[in-house]
């Protein structure tokens, strides 16, 4: 055997295996075999995705909307306590003008504040 033809013996070859066996071996033994290149190739691709930050994991993602959410929450669970004694007394047109500058307030903070936690 030349040094050239042991380069590439099992190259190109059936499975030992496979060869000894019928043709609906090979069948599934290819099938299998597509199935992991398949499999390498989509996780080789995922990979280059996340290198390229255009693929993100699922809990950094959802770690950031519970931050974002306790965000929201923590502020308009505010909103009451900080109105409370500016209403006593004021018309009702005049307690909604108040709480819609309120609420709006607050959403902006809370877009300020959730923008920067990025």
């Amino acid at each position: 055997m030349t040094a050239a033809a042991k380069k590439t013996t099992g190259r190109g070859r059936k499975h030992a295996a496979v060869e000894e066996g019928s043709a609906d071996d090979y069948k599934l033994y290819s099938a299998a075999r597509a199935k992991r290149e398949l499999h390498n190739a989509n996780l080789a691709e995922m990979e280059e995705h996340k290198k390229r930050d255009s693929l993100v994991e699922v809990e950094a993602v959802n770690k950031q909307a519970d931050a974002a959410a306790r965000a929201v929450r923590d502020a308009f669970l505010a909103v009451p306590d900080r109105l409370a004694s500016l209403l006593v007394g004021r018309t009702e047109k005049q307690i909604a003008m108040e709480l819609r500058k309120e609420i709006r307030q607050t959403l902006t903070n809370v877009s300020i504040k959730v923008g920067r936690a990025k």
